[in-house]
């Protein structure tokens, strides 16, 4: 039930946060007959387990990997990566491995950025304690199988444009310089 995602900006790129609750509500372990294994999209970089979860939780080529058995009551695990975008509008979709309670998403609030979803209910505004504002959206349980589609648009980002201009050029001159020393 509070399983969530957190999206935070940092220099140019989108920090990705996921706070997965694994709840066994039985009185022994559980044994779901393998390890629970979530594949990160293909775009994260720098993908780690952060400081709080689990020591049966890795993450290593693009997949988060729980080992079980799990024992009673609630598994923490929290995994961030980066991912970088060029335009001003980025789609992340995450195919979840199974059911979730309730879909949780949060977006760091910077001006002009929107945030939707054809699985949210209601979004919202929300203040942290250090004046931060996210924008959250959630709505209904996720079957086993399903995926999360979260749209963000309206993202600060510098066209790269100018650059690649400024970089031919550059290159043209310097072509034309050795053309002419040789000639």
């Amino acid at each position: 039930n509070n399983t969530r995602t957190l999206v935070q900006f940092k220099d140019d790129m989108l920090e990705v946060y996921y706070i997965l609750e694994i709840i066994n509500s039985a009185r022994a372990r559980v044994d779901i007959g393998g390890p629970f294994v979530l594949e990160l999209p293909k775009a994260a970089l720098g993908a780690s387990t952060l400081e709080g979860s689990s020591p049966s939780a890795t993450v290593s080529n693009g997949r988060l990997v729980v080992t079980g058995p799990f024992a009673s009551g609630t598994t923490a695990v929290q995994v961030g990566f980066r991912l970088r975008y060029g335009s001003d509008q980025l789609t992340l979709t995450q195919p979840w491995p199974v059911a979730l309670q309730r879909v949780i998403v949060g977006v760091e609030r910077i001006e002009g950025v929107k945030m939707s979803s054809p699985q949210f209910s209601a979004t919202n505004e929300v203040p942290t304690g250090d004046g931060t504002v996210f924008i959250l959206g959630n709505g209904p349980a996720l079957p086993a199988g399903g995926t999360t589609v979260v749209t963000l648009t309206g993202l600060p980002f510098h066209n790269q444009m100018p650059r690649y201009v400024a970089l031919g050029l550059a290159i043209a001159i310097v072509g034309l310089g050795v053309w002419l020393s040789t000639t």
